[in-house]
């Protein structure tokens, strides 16, 4: 039987198979195959190179796991993943855990203007991806393009949901944007993982009091489960407990400290996903505009 090793494993996907007997695939994809708990949580067995806290990065690809269909069984062991095609090594896997935020916060301006620069770039080379071209509008504040429209009145509405802290208003444009687009992981659902990972890494640049906070979560997490799909509402918990996708993590630490420059983060940004990266730079966005100190009109 071929075998397959992991390389790294998530922290939080190492206690998914150390909480299990079982998992069922969800499916596969050209970069992962996606595994699902009996409590909601999907594992990522990943052929890139990429760490999250539910991601086991492989050490090749598998012609066997590519193949896999949805509702097919892997057994848990301690030492691995078992499917009748291929065995899925996991007793060498190195843990991976997300580094804690440290840094200096840049001003806002600086940061600002980061935001900026990042946008022009995505708009030059993803212009239609996703929720892309809706990205140096919002940032301006300007209006965008017709065919576009009615999904920046719900972005407009949540973002003065979050600068009056209203949950009652937040309520409709979350309902609107979750699950809205194509894809295991729709536009909607990453630009709030964006949002979420930005507030909850960094929670001194949030408009939103602790307990608003919270509430913004739980009001996110919930919806998630009714409206999306299992992944996405997987990484939205991981955003909720600030943390997420390397790619994103990095982002998120760039815009506000520098640190990776923006060179490092935008081109790994851009590779996740066909459009997750520019679409949860939206939810960056939306979260960097929202912060009490912003001064721009």
């Amino acid at each position: 039987m071929p075998i397959v090793s992991i390389q790294h494993c998530g922290w939080l996907a190492e206690q998914v198979f150390n909480q299990n007997s079982a998992l069922k695939a969800l499916g596969a994809t050209s970069k992962a195959v996606y595994l699902l708990s009996p409590d909601g949580k999907v594992v990522i067995l990943s052929f890139d190179s990429y760490n999250s806290p539910l991601t086991c990065t492989l050490d090749r690809k598998s012609p066997e796991l590519r193949t896999i269909t949805p509702g097919e069984e892997f057994e848990i062991s301690s030492t691995s993943l078992t499917h009748p095609t291929v065995t899925v090594q996991r007793d060498a896997a190195i843990p991976w855990k997300e580094q804690t935020p440290a840094g200096e916060i840049l001003p806002t301006s600086t940061r600002f203007q980061l935001l900026t620069r990042a946008a022009e770039i995505v708009n030059q080379q993803h212009p239609t991806a996703g929720f892309s071209s809706l990205l140096l509008p919002f940032i301006h504040l300007q209006p965008p393009a017709f065919d576009v429209s009615y999904i920046y009145t719900h972005i407009l509405d949540l973002y003065k949901a979050l600068i009056s802290g209203s949950q009652e208003l937040a309520g409709p444009a979350i309902m609107s944007l979750l699950g809205l687009g194509r894809g295991l992981t729709p536009s909607g659902d990453d630009l709030f993982c964006g949002l979420l990972l930005f507030y909850n890494r960094w929670p001194a640049l949030s408009p939103l009091s602790s307990s608003q906070h919270n509430e913004l979560n739980q009001q996110i997490l919930n919806a998630s489960r009714k409206r999306t799909t299992a992944l996405s509402a997987s990484l939205l918990e991981l955003a909720s407990l600030g943390t997420g996708d390397e790619r994103l993590i990095t982002a998120v630490d760039g815009l506000v400290t520098g640190q990776p420059s923006m060179e490092k983060w935008l081109p790994a940004l851009l590779s996740y996903g066909s459009s997750s990266g520019g679409d949860a730079l939206l939810g960056m966005a939306l979260a960097i505009r929202t912060q009490p100190d912003f001064q721009f009109t």
